[in-house]
């Protein structure tokens, strides 16, 4: 089984709720660039796994381990893999990634077990 695929889910989870949110309060014709369907052009070439080790090597030099930066790396690299790569141009990504980060932090055994998992990751070959 794939160990990110809870976290997956749970991204994918939160970003729904807040984006329809988000969608019941605009205004029907103000609707972002991005929120058209993606296409082919914008999706990742790498498997979401090799992004997040790519962006979370820096992470494990000594010393220099943040698990809310690893947590908002895997927050960002999750949406942009599953939503596309256009929505890292609208302002309000960059707080999203905040907030789910915050609450994926805020459960102590699930903010655990996901350091641990990208401890992991960012450090495997």
């Amino acid at each position: 089984m794939d160990p990110l695929r809870p976290f997956l889910s749970l991204v994918r989870s939160l970003w729904t709720t807040s984006a329809s949110a988000k969608s019941a309060n605009r205004a029907q014709g103000a609707r972002p660039p991005h929120a058209g369907e993606r296409t082919n052009e914008t999706e990742p070439s790498q498997p979401v796994e090799r992004r997040l080790q790519s962006h979370l090597t820096p992470l494990t030099k000594p010393g220099a381990w943040n698990a809310q930066r690893a947590r908002e790396v895997f927050v960002r690299q999750v949406l942009l893999h599953e939503l596309g790569e256009e929505l890292a141009a609208d302002a309000a990504f960059a707080e999203l990634i905040q907030k789910v980060s915050s609450q994926l932090g805020g459960d102590p055994k699930l903010s655990e077990r996901l350091d641990q998992l990208l401890r992991k990751l960012a450090v495997s070959t």
